[in-house]
């Protein structure tokens, strides 16, 4: 059956006007077979009803909101975005894991340097792009092509995880980054680990 509510104070019928209060109000549920059944419900208790009617629907979605359906980049909102990079970032952090180690993180880190070093501060071009992938026939990165073409592997893969969740391929410039960070903290750990008294420990503190 269909129920209607109508909610009054139980202070004077002008007070209706003003700011509600946090006292209780009374919730009249006028249904068939309910004669002038009262019920006293609580303000907030009220209002987040509310909310929760509004808001349920996306909360319960098992599948993350980017990953129901193509919608423009303007068109997610801040969690959704963050949702995305972070599984991006998860999916580049697991292949990485099967081709980096922490001996390569000069190397990650040198790639790094050199391709923002390309940064003209006059035009505002270069930096980091990813663009070295095409400049190893420079001196200074002559050193670097093992790297790059091991890197260009893990990228296709990458891009293979990212197509699962309905995501782009991720940009040879984050990748740049993501590896250098990558490596370096796993040299890091290497460092603090042959430094511990003993593995355990070192484990713990790294």
């Amino acid at each position: 059956s269909k129920m209607s509510f109508s909610v009054t104070s139980s202070v004077k019928a002008q007070s209706l006007l003003r700011r509600p209060t946090r006292q209780n109000c009374l919730v009249n549920c006028h249904a068939k077979n309910v004669k002038n059944a009262v019920c006293e419900i609580d303000r907030r208790e009220a209002l987040m009803g509310s909310v929760m009617a509004v808001t349920a629907p996306q909360l319960i979605s098992g599948a993350p909101a980017w990953a129901q359906g193509e919608l423009s980049i303007k068109n997610l909102s801040y969690l959704q975005k963050n949702d995305q990079k972070l599984q991006i970032l998860k999916n580049a952090q697991e292949v990485l894991g099967n081709v980096l180690t922490g001996a390569d993180a000069s190397k990650c880190m040198l790639l790094l340097f050199n391709d923002a070093a390309t940064f003209d501060i006059a035009s505002k071009t270069g930096g980091v792009d990813g663009s070295i992938q095409f400049e190893l026939d420079r001196p200074e990165n002559a050193t670097l092509k093992p790297l790059v073409e091991k890197l260009l592997k893990a990228k296709s893969d990458i891009d293979e995880l990212n197509a699962q969740f309905q995501s782009g391929p991720i940009s040879f410039a984050d990748l740049i980054c993501i590896a250098a960070r990558f490596a370096t903290k796993k040299s890091w750990f290497n460092i603090k680990l042959a430094r511990a008294k003993n593995s355990t420990g070192g484990e713990i503190v790294a």
